[in-house]
């Protein structure tokens, strides 16, 4: 996607623990409005349940469905430029130049 989007692809990730505690941290200052300002990158990190959801393990095995409807995967790279094209359709990312 990094490659789709024009920018360098990030070379480490953030840990799951540490997205936890700031999106917990985040959602408990949200009830203080004057306690607000303290939030850690309120735009980047979501809820706990977002960043639940994010980072889990959503992988799956598509072995039953190609044997049973003749499903087919499609390639990471096809999948990603799908992705991309919805996105800048919505306006969630600009177009490339």
């Amino acid at each position: 996607m990094a490659h789709l989007v024009g920018t360098p692809a990030p070379s480490r990730a953030t840990p799951e623990a540490l997205l936890n505690v700031v999106a917990r941290w985040n959602e408990c200052l949200l009830t203080k409005r004057f306690l607000r300002c303290l939030q850690i990158k309120p735009a980047t990190i979501g809820s706990p349940w977002l960043v639940c959801k994010i980072t889990q393990n959503q992988s799956t095995q598509s072995r039953a469905a190609q044997d049973a409807f003749g499903y087919v995967p499609r390639p990471l790279e096809e999948i990603l430029e799908r992705n991309y094209r919805w996105l800048v359709e919505v306006g969630s990312l600009p177009a490339r130049l």
